[in-house]
Order: C-alpha cells, then structure tokens, then sequence
C-alpha cells in the first residue's frame, strides 16, 4: 500500500512527456498485492520491473528494534539492476513526492558517486545516533550526515567503488556500534563522494513543524521553506500514515494519492494501537522526544 502512493505521488507530479522506469525490489510481495499494486497505476506511463530478493542473503547483518532486514535492500541496487542502467533514484517507498522528480534526476552529480540530503534529525557524524564508531574511526564529528531514504546515484560510480561490499564490511567490523544500519555504512563509505540535495527533498514528517524540534544544522528560512514547501515527505521512523489516523497536512496528502489507488476509501482501523499512536503523535512526543534516545540505547542493547 505505501508503495502505491508513493508511485501515484510520483506520476501525479511527473511531465505527461516521461515515462517511469519503476524497478521494485521484492522481498516477498504477495501475487495479489503486485496485482493491486498494477492495478494502482496507469499502465501507459510506466514499465514495471520486479526485482526478487532472497532475505536469507542478508540475514548475517545486524537488526534491532523498529527496523528488518529489508533496510539493507539498498546496498544491493548495483548488483540487482541491469548493467546498462547508470543512473538511478532510489526512494523509501513510506513517502509521497510532490513536486516533479525530474527536477532531482536532472540535477548534475559533477562526480560524486550519489547525491542526498542532509538528515534532518541526525544532521552530523557526531550528532547522537549519528556514526556510532566515527571516534575510533577517527573521523571529524562534523561531517555531515545525510539520510539515505531519497538518493540520486551514479550507478556506475557505485559499482565500481564497490559500495555495497564496503558498506557489508563495515557492518561486519562494528555491529555493535551502528545505530542506523545500512544509513551508517553509507555515510561512512561516501564520506566526501557524496554531494548535497536541497533539505526540501527529505522532509521528515514526524518532526518537521513541530514545536519540540528544531533541526540544529539549519537557518530559520531554510527551514521554514522546509516545512512549508518540501519537495518530498518521508515517514522516517516509527510514525507512518497508514498505522493511525491523523488531521495534519502532510498525512492529509497521503491518504488523497492512497484514495487514487486500489486501496481508496480504506483508512487505519480505530483500535487501541492506532489509538494509542495518535495520542503518542499528537501530544505524547511532545513530551517524550527528549527521552527516545534513551529507549533507542536500551534496544540496541538488548538486541
């Protein structure tokens, strides 16, 4: 289902003049929902590639808390995706695109292997949560730190630099240390390849606009300008549309895209869960934001 809006979000936003090439990573969708899916989208504007992922190629790397082995479904694009594709962006499919994304295909690389933006919550290599290791590694504190949900990359650069086997060998040295998986490796793999996307490109819906956070690395124009007219909205984090109901903008948007899908009319059951993360959305973490990183720590821990 988020796939179907993120898709919908995309064509709605794209030039009649282009075609998507949409590749889809499958780690075991059911038939009858890449049926949905299809049914979905206008099939004369795009050409669907299912892309099939054994998970117990990945079982081996590290995961703990919110998070599953598909995280790490990104590392593979170089190997996955045919040798004469060259340049690619990759998109978490819990996100909707709004304005045309050939506008961030179209922006120049001028040689660096992917571009991203900064990660709003996790601005720098120091900042908590950012690169566990990055001490030991002896690497500056304040390199920045990007999200690695939206990417624009140079798969050939990719490929040849051998990311993907980098990035499992890091995550081979430090599993104990990494906090955001397969996002960390990447930092630390690109550092300095990498170049910077406008912040407007990975809004993070949880906490942009709200009154308990404010993005350290960003000036109050920039980020007003971030909130109020973002390029893309990504659910990054626990907090997603289609797991409670909510009033604001930006989910407002996500269920007009999911009513154009094979899904219309469906809204999340009201239950005690759904319940229970709405309050915690709309007033708990108001009060709580300042102690996730406790609770993060104490699942790291336990894994």
């Amino acid at each position: 289902m988020p796939l179907a809006v993120l898709v919908r979000s995309i064509l709605h936003h794209l030039r009649l003049s282009h075609h998507l090439d949409l590749y889809i990573v499958d780690m075991g969708i059911q038939p009858q929902t890449k049926e949905r899916l299809v049914r979905s989208w206008p099939a004369d504007r795009l050409d669907i590639h299912w892309i099939a992922v054994d998970p117990t190629s990945l079982s081996h790397l590290p995961v703990w808390g919110r998070m599953n082995i598909a995280t790490y479904q990104r590392l593979l694009m170089g190997r996955l995706l045919p040798e004469g594709v060259s340049l690619v962006i990759w998109l978490d499919c819990d996100a909707v695109v709004m304005t045309d994304l050939t506008q961030l295909w179209e922006s120049p690389l001028e040689g660096h292997t992917i571009a991203a933006a900064q990660d709003m919550a996790v601005p720098f290599f120091g900042s908590q949560f950012g690169v566990g290791a990055h001490q030991e590694l002896g690497l500056d504190p304040e390199s920045l730190h990007f999200n690695a949900g939206v990417m624009l990359v140079d798969l050939d650069r990719w490929r040849n630099e051998q990311v993907a086997e980098r990035s499992f060998e890091y995550l081979g040295r430090h599993p104990r240390e990494v906090w955001f998986w397969d996002q960390e490796a990447l930092n630390v793999v690109l550092l300095g390849k990498w170049k910077l996307l406008d912040p407007r490109w990975n809004q993070i819906a949880s906490l942009a606009g709200r009154w308990f956070f404010r993005p350290e690395h960003l000036d109050a124009a920039t980020y007003r300008r971030v909130v109020d007219s973002p390029c893309l909205v990504h659910w990054a984090g626990t907090i997603k549309p289609w797991k409670f109901r909510s009033r604001r903008a930006a989910y407002r948007t996500w269920y007009e895209y999911l009513d154009q899908t094979d899904w219309r009319g469906w809204r999340p059951a009201l239950n005690v869960s759904s319940i229970s993360l709405g309050m915690y959305d709309s007033w708990g973490r108001n009060l709580m934001y300042r102690f996730e990183p406790l609770l993060l720590k104490a699942q790291r821990e336990h894994r």
